[in-house]
């Protein structure tokens, strides 16, 4: 995996599995660092939106170690689908395949993730719209739309 820089510094992608907040085989909530209300969501048809907290498990993800260090696949809790992109920048989920484009590396960036795909190495944003797609990355950008909190879902407040 090629490193590149974010930030200025060396990208180097989280192992989850070695750190205190391991995130294996727990419920997370994936939550806008610029939009803090607005937290990931998805349904049974394989739409993933943003959508304020609501504390159902479609909000609730889970991520799964991909064979990879550092690289998981991010099943929702609820569907069990795992979040996916393609060429064109879309986000969705589906049935896990096993392929690259359901692949996702968690970055850190200052206290915050980028969340990048594994096959095209664009990486997850919010426009002003609240619209998710994956793109690649513009650190000149005055709001950091790429940012993502990644929080236990017993530790989030109830709202």
């Amino acid at each position: 995996m090629d490193k590149k820089k974010a930030g200025g510094k060396a990208e180097v992608p989280i192992d989850l599995t070695k750190t205190q907040n391991n995130l294996n085989d727990k419920s997370m909530f994936i939550k806008s660092a610029i939009f803090g209300e607005y937290f990931f969501d998805s349904n049974f048809t394989g739409n993933v939106f943003i959508d304020k907290m609501n504390r159902g498990g479609y909000q609730k993800w889970e991520f799964v170690n991909a064979g990879s260090p550092g690289v998981y696949y991010i099943r929702n809790a609820q569907t069990q689908f795992v979040l996916s992109s393609n060429a064109k920048g879309d986000i969705f989920t589906d049935l896990l395949q096993n392929v690259s484009t359901q692949q996702w590396i968690i970055i850190p960036y200052l206290e915050n993730a980028i969340i990048k795909n594994f096959s095209n190495e664009f990486v997850l944003e919010l426009s002003s719209r609240l619209l998710l797609y994956t793109t690649n990355i513009d650190e000149k950008k005055e709001y950091k739309t790429f940012l993502w909190k990644i929080s236990a879902s017993r530790g989030e407040p109830r709202k």
